[in-house]
């Protein structure tokens, strides 16, 4: 038997593939998925000293390890606030390697990451969390 590996990713109970080539129908395929909770890796495997799974967030984002802030958050106060490391390391009371190991995550990760904000904008706009409200007929 040979075997071929594909990467993908998990949107609504469906399996994306990366590469964009469609699999054959009726195809038996094996799935091989990491365990979030036995090591902080990013999805190169790569292992992180400062970020971590949060097992009671739905997010498959990495977070800074006993804190709670999103890898993303990190990237945010650099890029669109303009923050400097070392501003940001100040302000949230974090390692300055902290804060370049989100940002590296981010720069590595910035597809899926945006894929899953995509997908939670969604649901939200679905609940109608982004309706104003019509203060007129109150």
């Amino acid at each position: 038997m040979s075997v071929a590996t594909y990467e993908g990713i998990v949107e609504q109970g469906q399996i994306k593939l990366k590469t964009g080539s469609p699999l054959p129908d009726k195809i038996k395929v094996y799935i091989v998925v990491p365990d979030p909770e036995a090591t902080s890796q990013g999805t190169a495997g790569k292992a992180y000293q400062y970020l971590e799974h949060r097992p009671d967030k739905k997010s498959q984002e990495l977070f800074i390890r006993g804190r709670g802030v999103r890898a993303s958050t990190i990237w945010h106060d650099r890029f669109i606030s303009r923050f400097s490391p070392n501003q940001i390391a100040a302000d949230r009371d974090l390692p300055l390697e902290a804060v370049y190991e989100a940002l590296e995550y981010c720069q590595e990760n910035w597809e899926s990451i945006c894929r899953e904000k995509d997908l939670e904008r969604q649901r939200l706009e679905q609940m109608g969390f982004f309706q104003k409200p019509d203060f007129a007929k109150q």
